[in-house]
């Protein structure tokens, strides 16, 4: 959801670009559930996505970058229709507790849980 997308093979979109590529059909083939990334730092929750399209057996991606460094506010002025939930304002974390056949995440700041998504495991 960055905009960076300076010239050269490195920007963010770019990038973001080449894992949707490569990296999402073996998400997707071995039935991941969750993704968890960083580096750009916000906190950021797309659906369960495949193909920048919401489906039911896609694999949910959460960055977690809301900790530690200053936060990024260079996220589009549009997000994707993929993308279900953006925070470029708080800093944060994230707890997971995980069950046989679901998981619930959690982003918490310090005193309240901002987002919150039950995931049911494809297993």
């Amino acid at each position: 959801d960055s905009t960076s997308d300076s010239p050269g093979n490195f920007s963010d979109q770019s990038v973001a670009s080449q894992l949707r590529k490569y990296v999402e059909p073996l998400l997707y083939k071995y039935k991941v559930d969750l993704a968890l990334w960083g580096h750009f730092h916000a906190y950021q929750r797309t659906c369960a996505v495949y193909d920048t399209k919401c489906v039911k057996d896609g694999t949910v991606h959460l960055v977690i970058g809301m900790a530690g460094h200053v936060l990024s506010t260079n996220t589009l002025h549009s997000s994707p229709s993929y993308m279900v939930f953006v925070d470029k304002s708080h800093f944060g974390f994230i707890t997971i507790e995980i069950e046989p056949d679901h998981m619930e995440v959690k982003y918490v700041t310090d005193t309240k849980v901002l987002d919150s998504v039950v995931i049911p495991c494809k297993f």
